[in-house]
Formats: structure tokens, sequence, C-alpha cells
């Protein structure tokens, strides 16, 4: 396995990339996967020189795996990013983070260069800079509902 050089910097897009970056994250989410959820399992983490490791959370498994391909490493990184985050805030949840990530790269995938209509009937593409925008758009509105329903507990 061959290790990556931190300094070197990758630059690809278009179809290819876009393929190796899902499959980056369908590799990882194999991994996950297996801790999700009450009856998640626990999953061995191979330390090299060291003894292994079980995992029964997703950041856990997923901070330690390095994929050989550099473009579907850094869907793993994204990943670890995303895990990080929601661990720092909720302290739990981060397997599911990771597949909503997942979820939302592939739908947003389908979705680059297909038409759509606006409200006034003007057409337009959908790019990567307007996905963006579409998922920042909906966060803010589901957060707002979920505040909405939200109660206030004291223990």
């Amino acid at each position: 396995m061959s290790t990556l050089n931190p300094d070197r910097k990758t630059f690809a897009g278009g179809e290819e990339a876009q393929k190796k970056i899902s499959e980056g994250l369908r590799k990882a989410l194999d991994v996950v996967g297996a801790t999700l959820g009450p009856a998640g399992r626990l999953v061995m983490v191979d330390k090299k020189h060291q003894k292994p490791e079980f995992a029964d959370d997703g950041k856990t498994a997923i901070d330690n795996l390095i994929l050989e391909d550099e473009l579907e490493n850094l869907a793993v990184l994204a990943l670890c990013d995303a895990a990080e985050k929601t661990s720092d805030v909720v302290g739990d949840g981060t397997s599911t983070t990771m597949m909503l990530l997942k979820a939302i790269y592939d739908s947003g995938s389908q979705l680059l260069g297909t038409e759509a209509v606006f409200k006034d009937e003007r057409a337009f593409t959908w790019t990567p800079h307007g996905i963006w925008k579409e998922i920042k758009e909906s966060c803010k509105l589901v957060l707002e509902e979920l505040s909405k329903m939200s109660r206030k507990v004291e223990t």
C-alpha cells in the first residue's frame, strides 16, 4: 500500500473524479455501515506495529482508513471531517452523518447537468455551485423546522 505525500496536491475533475470519489465513499461506508445503530457490530482496526483496536463507532473506524487511490482517499477525509464535527457537537451519530453525506453526494451527482425549471418557468441546468447553494438553503430550512419541533429538556 502506498503512503500519501501530505505536501502533494491532486487536482482532478469531471466524471472520472466523481466516480473515484463515489467509490471512495462506498468503500468507506462498507466499513462504517457495520457500526450503524444500536445493533452495530465491532470493526477491527489494524494499527501498524501495535495491537489491533476494536471500534464500535463510525468515527473511530473511519479515522484509521487509508485507501490507495488519492481521489478515493479524499472521500474518506471528507467523511472523517464530517464525523469529527458531528462528534464535537453531538457526541454520537457519526455513522449516520457519514451515511447522510453519501446520500447527499449521490443525489447531487445525479442532478449535475440535468435541467430544471424555476417557479417562474425559466429553465436552468444544475451546476456544482447551484447544487451546493441549494443544499445550504435546504439545511437552513431543516434546522428551522427542527428548532420549531424541539422541546427544552431539563435534567
